[in-house]
């Protein structure tokens, strides 16, 4: 799994990943902050992930947030002072624009190694429209585990009560429920992808 995992350190551990194609994505992200976004020419995954330089690397910082096509969804990477943080978006998209938005952190080599799974989903009443929440992380060494939400049927629940709480939720087990959501993987990091879209302020 490339997204989210350590691939390219902060920018892609954590990733946003909507239920419709980057352009539709792009044009109420840039609404948020009066920005404005444009196709980037075909380019690896590791030549875009160039186009949201950290915090660190910028004179000025600005936010830029890249939609990378996925079929009927994309995935959304972005330049936050840590790193790749969608925030609120994935539960804006479900609230205000009717389809599935998700949060998925994967990270084995970060200070604090995390797996993560949010998943909103339109019409669902709870804050934002979350529907199901699953972690396993550590903090200074001291892992945790938990769930909120109903469990969907293909969850391998079984491993929920394992002893070590780190291999209760896997960046293995990560990528199959992605996959079972219906969101796309990326195969490899050095083929071309076509249509990613760059949202950032004008100037």
């Amino acid at each position: 799994m490339l997204l989210p995992s350590d691939i390219a350190g902060p920018a892609t551990r954590e990733v946003g990943f909507f239920e419709t194609e980057a352009r539709n994505a792009s044009q109420w992200i840039a609404s948020i902050g009066n920005r404005s976004w444009h196709l980037l020419p075909s380019a690896t995954l590791v030549d875009l992930i160039r186009e949201v330089p950290s915090a660190a690397d910028m004179r000025d910082f600005a936010r830029r947030d890249l939609l990378i096509p996925l079929g009927s969804w994309s995935a959304l990477i972005n330049n936050s002072v840590a790193g790749t943080d969608v925030g609120g978006l994935p539960g804006v998209a479900a609230e205000y624009h009717g389809y599935r938005g998700i949060r998925a952190v994967s990270s084995r080599l970060s200070e604090h190694p995390a797996t993560m799974l949010e998943v909103y989903e339109p019409g669902i009443g709870a804050p934002l429209n979350r529907r199901r929440l699953i972690y396993a992380m550590s903090d200074r060494g001291r892992w945790s585990f938990d769930t909120e939400g109903e469990p969907f049927d293909f969850e391998e629940t079984e491993n929920y009560s394992k002893r070590r709480i780190r291999d209760r939720f896997t960046p293995e087990m990560l990528e199959r429920y992605l996959i079972a959501l219906g969101v796309p993987m990326l195969e490899s990091a050095d083929d071309p992808i076509e249509g990613a879209i760059l949202v950032a302020s004008e100037g």
